[in-house]
Order: C-alpha cells, then sequence, then structure tokens
C-alpha cells in the first residue's frame, strides 16, 4: 500500500514527537513537494517555512486526506527498529517509545487490526 500525503504526515508528526527525525526532514520534504507542483497549498508553504515543532505539528494537522488504517504507525515503528538496529536509539529510548504508544492505544495488534 502506498502511502498518503496524511499518511506521511502522521508518520512525521510521531517521528518529531518522539525525536527520531530531525525538523530539517520535514521541511525537506515539504520543500520537494512544492518543487514538484505548480500550485502550492497553504499548508504545504506554512510546513516549509517552519522552523520550530509547534510550528510543523500545525501544519502536518492540515495535511489533507484520509490515513490508511495503522499505515503510519507500521512506518514509524519500521524506522524506530531500523535506528534501533544501526545504534543510534538506545534500548531505554525504545522502551519509552513502545510504551508511549501502547498508552495511547497506538500500537497495531499482531493480525494487523487496531486494538
Amino acid at each position: 500500500m502506498e502511502p498518503n500525503g496524511k499518511d506521511l504526515a502522521e508518520f512525521a508528526s510521531l517521528s518529531l514527537r518522539f525525536r527520531i527525525l530531525p525538523l530539517s526532514s520535514v521541511t525537506t520534504w515539504a520543500d520537494g513537494i512544492i518543487a514538484e507542483t505548480d500550485c502550492s497549498a497553504p499548508w504545504l508553504i506554512d510546513l516549509a517555512m517552519a522552523d520550530d515543532v509547534e510550528s510543523i505539528e500545525n501544519a502536518l494537522r492540515l495535511v489533507p486526506g484520509e490515513p490508511h488504517a495503522d499505515l503510519a504507525i507500521r512506518l514509524f515503528l519500521a524506522l524506530v527498529c531500523r535506528q534501533w538496529r544501526s545504534g543510534r536509539l538506545s534500548i531505554g529510548h525504545v522502551r519509552k517509545i513502545g510504551w508511549s504508544l501502547h498508552c495511547d492505544l497506538a500500537l497495531p495488534s499482531l493480525d494487523g487490526q487496531a486494538d
């Protein structure tokens, strides 16, 4: 399944919340979309111009569309796994992320359906 803009926005939001990606990754993503389109939406321009987490979060909430079930969380968990395996995240940080997502009821179930 191909992630849509809303999936990627939710992925970016999670990545910022847990400090897995730097702000520059999100603004670079927005810059790339702007370069590919003739007319950019206001949320996209706001996202590209944002220079703090709050501004980026506000712009990400405005991304239109409907996310695919739990695709954003699965993308995020794959990034966490990749970062941990490469030694860029401690097991303590991974545990904190997992516990927070568990408490938020955000983790997908083993059969692929949200709990």
